[in-house]
């Protein structure tokens, strides 16, 4: 956000994360590529351009790739995809996108309500046993990446602590900046749902225990924060 408030060719992006801002009515774009291929590919071109500047502003990838692109690339590297016809980066990223946007509905559901508990949340921490004591089987082949991933992330009981008070504090302002963008990601869903796009790990060729390997690690897998992170940071239990 400051590299873009910075530089000057990055304004359009600030503001404009979604095609509603580029004028585009995401439900007709969506079912234009028969009728209208040239405005299909009118607005698939907008939304990777605002995508790339996003991500040029900023130094890296973070603008357009989260947890759905971790887990994709967790399937892609297992070689867990049985559907040759779905095996495809695009088509596994969204489709890890419905099950992250699954997680992150039931997450911030639960948090206008939920009440932390900083001093057991602390206490557990230390009690923790480091991460390469409870490295599932599964991910033991990734272990010179995940290691590489870790040694880039900065965390200890002081930081925890600093976020755990920063969520008290700010709390009405993440789920005022979270809720359109689910909103925003639920309409996308609910629109590649409509055309018949490979949502189901059936359809893949996924077997749902891998597919669920790749989501409990995310955070192992990369160095990059997302909601799962969040949600371990306040104490919630992996099945919530």
């Amino acid at each position: 956000r400051r590299a873009a408030k910075q530089r000057p060719d990055c304004r359009a992006v600030r503001g404009g994360h979604h095609l509603g801002h580029l004028g585009v009515d995401e439900d007709q774009a969506a079912r234009a590529l028969d009728a209208d291929p040239r405005s299909a590919a009118r607005t698939l071109t907008d939304a990777v351009l605002t995508s790339g500047f996003a991500m040029q502003s900023l130094g890296g990838s973070r603008p357009a790739a989260s947890a759905e692109h971790t887990i994709a690339h967790y399937w892609e590297m297992t070689g867990t995809v049985g559907n040759p016809r779905w095996d495809l980066h695009g088509v596994l990223v969204g489709a890890a996108s419905r099950i992250v946007l699954g997680a992150y509905r039931r997450l911030f559901g639960m948090l206008p309500t939920f009440q932390p508990d900083p001093a057991s949340r602390l206490a557990a921490y230390d009690r923790q046993p480091p991460w390469e004591r409870t490295v599932e089987e599964g991910m033991r082949p990734f272990l010179p990446k995940i290691r590489e991933e870790m040694a880039m992330r900065r965390f200890d009981r002081g930081i925890l602590a600093d976020r755990l008070a920063r969520f008290a504090g700010r709390r009405e302002e993440i789920l005022a900046m979270a809720r359109p963008l689910l909103d925003e990601l639920s309409e996308a869903v609910r629109q590649m749902e409509g055309i018949g796009f490979p949502f189901a790990l059936a359809e893949l060729g996924v077997p749902e225990a891998a597919a669920m390997t790749a989501v409990r690690n995310v955070g192992l897998l990369r160095h990059r924060y997302s909601a799962f992170d969040l949600a371990d940071e306040l104490g919630l239990p992996q099945d919530a």
